[in-house]
């Protein structure tokens, strides 16, 4: 472990969470910023994740359990609301057709 993720870590256990959350922004920023862009089609949609990704960590931090590095847990974080965010269009997608087929009865 490296002394940024000691330091998070000791953050954490202190209960001192908008103190780790500032930490990770100011960290891991960046590469949380272009592994969601790398999943995620727009820059607006990027943002948007990252955003939900920062409140998901926030809320989080209270049931950290030590298991991995913080770094390795927020990028888990990060690539499921990246994939959370592609189900959405897929999802009303899904939706719609059913509400066609609904409709016609052709189920």
């Amino acid at each position: 472990m490296n002394l940024t993720e000691d330091y998070i870590q000791k953050l954490v256990k202190a209960f001192d969470y908008e103190k780790a959350l500032t930490e990770i922004i100011s960290v891991y920023h960046e590469p949380l910023y272009w592994l969601i862009r790398k999943l995620v089609i727009s820059h607006e949609d990027t943002n948007d994740v990252l955003q939900n990704t920062y409140l998901r960590i926030y809320k989080g931090l209270s049931n950290f359990r030590f298991q991995s590095t913080i770094k390795t847990w927020c990028y888990r974080i990060a690539y499921n609301e990246s994939m959370r965010i592609n189900q959405i269009p897929f999802l009303s997608i899904t939706f719609s057709l059913m509400k066609i087929n609904l409709n016609n009865h052709v189920l």
